[in-house]
């Protein structure tokens, strides 16, 4: 005898109160973490088109962290973030994932390739970027990089403009320390010739242009300008040949030279009328 298989054939409405009663009953086991704390993810392992809306109030409800909206009771639901479980309105939150983190902002009302600014973290570098719309390329704005928790360098994408410290038409750039330096790093020139520096000395009322290593770490003062109040006391220079307009004034040979000639005529003299 051949076996026989019986069914029953359910109406449309007994069929739709069948699954969305098999939904409620296994939402919470797709669900990994039907009541997330903070720094847990929320993860749904099943379809999202399989959600209805007999689910809502059952094993998901607003807490649960998502919520089914925007749908009618005999069709698949939108899915939503239950803001406060997201923890969008804490005091922190934490986004986590292995490799780059990135939000995108889009402003929906401006220009083409206007509207999108991206923040991201890659490695050890937090950069804030234009985007395209589409959201494939741009420009780097700001980027930070770390050394653990010390900030290693901030390079800006673009020059300051009319700020306390920009570079504009009707501001300059303020330097606050106890010893203000501006590092200049010519980095094709050879080793040991790449780095120069401008620092101001409370010491000895000074401003001072030096040579440094490569490292910044020793190097010379070429030039020392010594102040009193807003006066001009002095200025040292400090170089072999020091040449004006194309004219070689005196060097530190001439100086020896003159040095030892008015040494020589003194003690000459002197012999004179011993």
């Amino acid at each position: 005898m051949q076996p026989q298989i019986k069914g029953t054939q359910l109406d449309p409405l007994s069929l739709t109160t069948a699954v969305d009663a098999c939904l409620a009953s296994c939402l919470s086991g797709n669900i990994i973490s039907s009541s997330p704390q903070e720094g847990e993810t929320l993860i749904y392992t099943g379809d999202p088109l399989a959600w209805r809306n007999s689910t809502s109030g059952s094993s998901v409800s607003p807490g649960d962290g998502l919520n089914s909206t925007s749908g009618s009771p005999n069709g698949t639901q939108k899915l939503s973030v239950d803001s406060t479980v997201a923890r969008l309105n804490a005091t922190l939150n934490t986004f986590s994932f292995a490799g780059e983190v990135s939000l995108n902002l889009k402003d929906t009302i401006q220009s083409a390739d206007e509207s999108v600014w991206r923040i991201s973290n890659k490695d050890t570098a937090f950069t804030i970027s234009t985007r395209t719309d589409t959201g494939r390329v741009g420009n780097n704005a700001l980027v930070i990089t770390r050394k653990g928790t010390t900030v290693k360098s901030l390079t800006v994408g673009a020059p300051f403009l009319s700020t306390a410290s920009g570079v504009g038409i009707k501001s300059a750039i303020q330097l606050n320390s106890v010893a203000p330096t501006m590092v200049f790093n010519d980095t094709d020139a050879t080793a040991s010739e790449c780095v120069w520096d401008i620092t101001g000395t409370s010491a000895s009322h000074a401003l001072e242009f030096r040579t440094r290593t490569d490292a910044h770490g020793s190097g010379a003062t070429w030039m020392q300008v010594i102040r009193s109040g807003v006066a001009i006391t002095a200025i040292n220079l400090n170089a072999k040949t020091v040449t004006i307009n194309g004219n070689k004034v005196l060097t530190s040979d001439d100086m020896q030279s003159i040095i030892q000639s008015t040494v020589e005529q003194v003690l000459a003299r002197l012999k004179e009328n011993i």
